[in-house]
């Protein structure tokens, strides 16, 4: 699979492809990206802790609300890339 950069890069392709037929479809979209997956729990610690980041931080300087989908999909991605690495036999 190369270096983790490339494999991420990969993973968000897939992910979003996962994402937009799902979104067409009025799935929602939430609950997928936190539930399904490699490492569930984890995806769910780590969104409660964006969630919360981005409330404690000061208006002017959030990110517009629907960012957060995006940044959502990049913590699956990545989670699901460090899961398959540390899977790998060396």
């Amino acid at each position: 699979m190369g270096d983790v950069g490339t494999a991420l890069i990969e993973e968000l392709d897939h992910v979003g492809r996962d994402f937009s037929g799902r979104h067409r479809g009025g799935e929602e979209t939430g609950a997928w990206l936190l539930t399904e997956g490699a490492q569930p729990a984890m995806v769910k610690a780590m969104g409660a802790r964006l969630f919360a980041q981005y409330d404690a931080t000061p208006r002017q300087a959030r990110p517009k609300r629907e960012r957060i989908t995006s940044m959502l999909l990049v913590l699956r991605a990545f989670v699901e890339v460090l899961d398959r690495k540390c899977r790998q036999d060396d």
